[in-house]
């Protein structure tokens, strides 16, 4: 249980250290005096993603990076029609439920009210630097390093329930939604051998919802320039 219990931590460690740095509110207040209120608040959710990039994918020294599961296993050509149709999921949800009035609240979290192509850019390098961190550190280190001393189903459980809980600033809706979501990224992980399938799914999810709460949102538009 070695593996397990330092893997908890450090993942543990590695959230909470970027949980109260992003929280901090000296670094937006700081933005936002320097470049504006708009641009300050840009800027600052940038920095914070590629913080946790980095604190997320730093998770991974544990492992002696040769040991995470980064390259994947060959998949049966026979599978691959079932990944995709998982892969079109997340667009399918997101056409409907970021119209949500909860979900337009919090999302796009980037609060410009004109987008431009640069911008839409920016925010989706900064999402997948951050979800490639993220799926770094829960699939691939906390995962795996329960996964080679547990079976399947307690290896999932551990996942989840830590996953569960890191979203719990997010509101209930999010937190609940991340147990479903939890084991599909896990079964994925362990189905492809990779992390590189689940960081997609999740990668989508994300990217979708910023673009139709971007779409749906009556204060916001993008610029034609």
């Amino acid at each position: 249980m070695g593996n397990i219990s330092v893997s908890i931590f450090i993942v543990t460690i590695s959230f909470l250290l970027y949980h109260f740095l992003s929280g901090n509110g000296k670094l937006k207040t700081y933005m936002q005096f320097r470049f504006g209120e708009e641009q300050g608040q840009i800027r600052s959710i940038i920095f914070n993603r590629l913080l946790g990039a980095f604190l997320f994918a730093a998770t991974a020294l544990f492992n002696f990076v040769n040991k995470l599961p980064i390259s994947g296993s060959e998949i049966n050509i026979k599978y691959k029609p079932l990944l995709f149709l998982i892969f079109l999921f997340p667009i399918i949800i997101n056409k409907f439920a970021a119209k949500g009035a909860s979900n337009l609240a919090m999302y796009p979290q980037i609060r410009a009210k004109v987008w431009s192509k640069n911008l839409i850019i920016i925010s989706a390098i900064s999402w997948l630097a951050y979800l490639l961190g993220y799926e770094i550190m829960f699939r691939g280190v906390l995962f795996y390093n329960c996964l080679n001393e547990m079976d399947l189903f307690s290896a999932i459980i551990i996942n989840i329930s830590i996953y569960s809980l890191v979203h719990i600033p997010k509101g209930f809706n999010e937190t609940i939604g991340a147990l479903p979501m939890g084991i599909i990224l896990c079964f994925l992980t362990w189905f492809t051998g990779s992390i590189w399938a689940a960081f997609v799914l999740h990668s989508l999810l994300a990217l979708t919802n910023e673009w139709f709460s971007l779409k749906y949102n009556s204060e916001m538009k993008i610029s034609q320039l």
